[in-house]
Order: structure tokens, then sequence, then C-alpha cells
């Protein structure tokens, strides 16, 4: 898939995705999910730091959005968070996605 949808939700992440980090982001998306109809594409391209813990937030957002049927597009998926997804065998979860 190399497009999103044009009535799809979009978050755009800027900065860290880490511990003191990923707690928040989660709880902005979780407090307007978008319409199970819409989807939610979440841009990336902002993040510049990461750990383990942006993995846990995006293994948390697709759980807890795919439970409610809704699709999750994950977009310009940086290197530093492949590197992470890698070290746990998790890559695949990016592969719906158009990457980075």
């Amino acid at each position: 898939m190399n497009g999103h949808s044009n009535s799809a939700r979009h978050v755009r992440i800027n900065g860290g995705l880490t511990m003191s980090t990923s707690g928040p982001w989660l709880k902005k998306i979780l407090s307007d999910p978008p319409p199970v109809s819409h989807g939610l594409c979440v841009d990336l391209a902002g993040v510049t730091d990461v750990d383990s813990s942006a993995l846990a937030f995006v293994s948390s957002v697709e759980r807890l959005l795919s439970e409610k049927g809704c699709k999750v597009q994950w977009l310009n998926v940086p290197a530093s968070v492949l590197g992470v997804a890698s070290i746990y065998g998790a890559e695949a979860i990016f592969e719906s996605g158009s990457g980075g």
C-alpha cells in the first residue's frame, strides 16, 4: 500500500518516542479515536529519539484500535524505530503501512 485513505485521521508524532513520551501520545490517540470506517495514519517522520517504549506504543495502538475494528497505518517509520522492532522480531507490525 503506497498511499493512505483521504478520510483517515492523521497523527504526526514529533520528538522522542520514549518511556517519558509514549504514554502521553497513547492517551492522546485513545482520547479521540478515529471512526472505525476511517482508520488512523500515524506519521513517525518527526520522531527523533526512541527506546523500547516506542515498540510498546506501536503495539498498544495496534491492539487497542484493532479491538475496535480500526485499521492503523504507520507512515515514514524511521530506521531507529525499525531497529528497535527488529531486536524484538516485531518488524512485521509495519509491513501493512508505507514504512519510511
